[in-house]
Protein backbone atom coordinates (compact mmCIF):
# COMPACT_ATOMS: atom_id res chain seq x y z
CA UNK A 1 0.00 0.00 0.00
CA UNK A 2 3.06 2.06 0.71
CA UNK A 3 2.64 5.08 -2.03
CA UNK A 4 -0.72 3.76 -3.31
CA UNK A 5 -2.76 6.16 -0.73
CA UNK A 6 -0.32 9.32 -1.75
CA UNK A 7 -0.64 8.48 -5.70
CA UNK A 8 -4.77 8.13 -5.72
CA UNK A 9 -5.08 11.36 -3.80
CA UNK A 10 -2.97 13.29 -6.07
CA UNK A 11 -5.02 11.64 -8.84
CA UNK A 12 -8.31 12.78 -7.64
CA UNK A 13 -6.54 15.95 -6.26
CA UNK A 14 -7.04 14.84 -2.34
CA UNK A 15 -4.78 15.80 0.42
CA UNK A 16 -4.08 13.13 2.77
CA UNK A 17 -6.50 15.50 5.47
CA UNK A 18 -9.34 15.59 3.32
CA UNK A 19 -9.03 11.45 2.92
CA UNK A 20 -8.78 10.81 7.03
CA UNK A 21 -11.68 13.45 7.69
CA UNK A 22 -14.24 11.58 4.75
CA UNK A 23 -12.89 7.89 6.76
CA UNK A 24 -13.33 9.33 10.23
CA UNK A 25 -9.40 8.38 10.91
CA UNK A 26 -6.63 10.28 12.16
CA UNK A 27 -4.18 12.07 9.67
CA UNK A 28 -1.20 9.92 11.33
CA UNK A 29 -3.20 6.64 10.68
CA UNK A 30 -3.78 7.60 7.21
CA UNK A 31 0.36 8.96 6.46
CA UNK A 32 1.31 6.02 7.99
CA UNK A 33 -0.30 3.89 5.72
CA UNK A 34 1.27 6.15 2.53
CA UNK A 35 4.74 5.72 4.22
CA UNK A 36 4.25 1.89 4.76
CA UNK A 37 4.55 2.39 8.50
CA UNK A 38 1.29 0.79 9.19
CA UNK A 39 -1.10 -1.09 6.90
CA UNK A 40 -5.03 -0.80 7.22
CA UNK A 41 -7.54 -3.33 9.34
CA UNK A 42 -9.74 -5.13 7.48
CA UNK A 43 -12.47 -2.42 7.86
CA UNK A 44 -10.13 0.67 7.37
CA UNK A 45 -8.91 -1.59 4.25
CA UNK A 46 -12.32 -1.92 3.00
CA UNK A 47 -13.58 1.67 3.25
CA UNK A 48 -10.17 2.84 1.72
CA UNK A 49 -11.48 0.62 -1.64
CA UNK A 50 -15.18 1.75 -1.36
CA UNK A 51 -13.78 5.49 -0.82
CA UNK A 52 -11.38 5.17 -3.75
CA UNK A 53 -13.26 3.09 -6.36
CA UNK A 54 -10.61 0.95 -6.70
CA UNK A 55 -10.83 -2.45 -6.08
CA UNK A 56 -9.03 -4.05 -2.95
CA UNK A 57 -6.80 -5.94 -5.09
CA UNK A 58 -5.29 -2.86 -6.84
CA UNK A 59 -4.64 -1.16 -4.28
CA UNK A 60 -1.55 -2.70 -3.42
CA UNK A 61 -0.78 -4.58 -6.66
CA UNK A 62 2.41 -3.50 -8.20
CA UNK A 63 0.76 -3.44 -11.50
CA UNK A 64 -2.04 -1.66 -10.07
CA UNK A 65 -2.13 0.77 -13.05
CA UNK A 66 -2.40 -2.08 -15.85
CA UNK A 67 -3.80 -4.62 -13.94
CA UNK A 68 -4.59 -7.61 -15.27
CA UNK A 69 -5.16 -10.87 -12.81
CA UNK A 70 -3.03 -13.31 -13.84
CA UNK A 71 0.03 -10.33 -14.52
CA UNK A 72 -0.69 -9.42 -10.65
CA UNK A 73 0.10 -12.92 -9.46
CA UNK A 74 3.23 -13.29 -11.55
CA UNK A 75 4.64 -9.97 -10.85
CA UNK A 76 4.01 -10.75 -7.17
CA UNK A 77 7.23 -13.38 -7.04
CA UNK A 78 9.39 -10.26 -8.08
CA UNK A 79 8.56 -8.00 -5.11
CA UNK A 80 11.50 -6.83 -3.00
Amino acid sequence: LRGRVGQLAGKHNLPLKKIATDLGLSVSTVSCWELGKRFPTGRHFELLAEYTGVPPCRLFCVMADECVPADCLLAMGKMP
